[in-house]
């Protein structure tokens, strides 16, 4: 942000120390202007259409492609919580308040890959977080996690077309992201691709960080070592198989 106002909460929410969350999908054109905007999260709520207008008013820095300013979208998120109150919220408490969001609005993106991310960390048993994933990548077909979490879920349901199908994008954006590497090599092994899935895992193995948790290190190594033990014993066909 170059320039811009403070986003403004009614007084009854301040008074009542209400939560609030509005989303705003946007465009920020060649001039670092607010424009195209839309009411994602928080329709009617007291607030949303001056935070709106606090938008219009911002100016931000272009983004750029080879030098040349560009139009891109943007989602704006805007949270009030009654400080401290926010982070001290219990699990249970963060986990209905991520329900509450896609019961609201259920066509929103940010309230499903949110939703999706609670449960990863504090539920991942949940029979609802299958859905959420689901619904998260539906909604946004290129946010690279939910596109990687949904392939992982379908590698290891064996349905690796499917998981091949949903993780080629994070693979040409993510080119750093071991994780997404992993599950890209987990997909191409499964689809019999051994040259692609060792060198998939190869890179992972390279790109985690020094200082990550030791076990997590060793599992990415062993996974490694596997593939390249079961594909040393692969037939040329199947060590070069054709992608789907």
């Amino acid at each position: 942000m170059i320039s811009g106002g403070q986003y403004q909460f009614s007084k009854e929410m301040l008074e009542q120390q209400k939560f609030a969350f509005m989303v705003f999908r946007c465009r920020i054109n060649t001039e670092g202007q607010v424009r195209d905007c839309t009411i994602v999260e928080g329709e009617g709520m007291d607030g949303a259409e001056q935070n709106l207008a606090v938008l219009f008013r911002s100016r931000f820095s272009p983004a750029t492609l080879a030098g040349h300013p560009m139009s891109i979208p943007y989602t704006f998120s805007v949270r009030f919580s009654p400080v401290p109150r926010w982070d001290g919220l219990s699990t249970a408490e963060v986990l209905a308040w991520a329900r509450l969001r896609v019961s609201q609005y259920p066509q929103s993106a940010p309230a499903w890959g949110n939703l999706a991310l609670e449960l990863a960390e504090h539920a991942p048993e949940d029979p609802l977080y299958p859905q959420a994933v689901a619904r998260a990548h539906a909604l946004s077909p290129r946010a690279w996690w939910p596109a990687t979490e949904l392939a992982w879920q379908r590698v290891q349901a064996g349905q690796y077309v499917a998981a091949m199908m949903a993780v080629r994008f994070p693979l040409r954006r993510e080119r750093g992201n071991p994780y997404v590497l992993e599950t890209g090599a987990a997909a191409h092994f499964g689809l019999g691709q051994c040259t692609e899935a060792l060198k998939a895992q190869e890179r992972a193995v390279g790109l985690l960080p020094e200082e990550w948790p030791t076990p997590e290190r060793e599992r990415f190594q062993r996974k490694l070592k596997d593939y390249q033990t079961a594909c040393a014993g692969a037939s040329p066909s199947r060590a070069t198989a054709a992608s789907p």
